[in-house]
């Protein structure tokens, strides 16, 4: 159950995500959380709002790399690292 908060809107949150590989940045990779997707820039950086809290499968794709996928916990805004494998 969600806890709306004090407008009775329900808690969401802010996450920002760093997608490396192993030459660093990867620049035009795809997150996708709770419905909302994000796109990184040339520093491998994208930020999605309005995530409810909760359970959540992420998921990252990017051109010449094996998917990546992951169940995540939402509980407060925060970064998460995810690190992708060349295909």
């Amino acid at each position: 159950m969600l806890l709306p908060d004090s407008e009775g809107n329900p808690e969401t949150f802010d996450l920002t995500f760093n997608v490396t590989d192993a030459d660093g940045a990867v620049n035009g990779a795809t997150v996708s959380i709770d419905g909302k997707t994000g796109t990184t820039g040339a520093a491998g950086g994208c930020t999605v709002k309005n995530v409810s809290k909760g359970s959540k499968t992420l998921t990252v794709t990017a051109t010449d790399h094996t998917d990546y996928s992951a169940n995540v916990t939402v509980s407060k805004s925060t970064t998460i690292d995810v690190t992708l494998t060349k295909s």
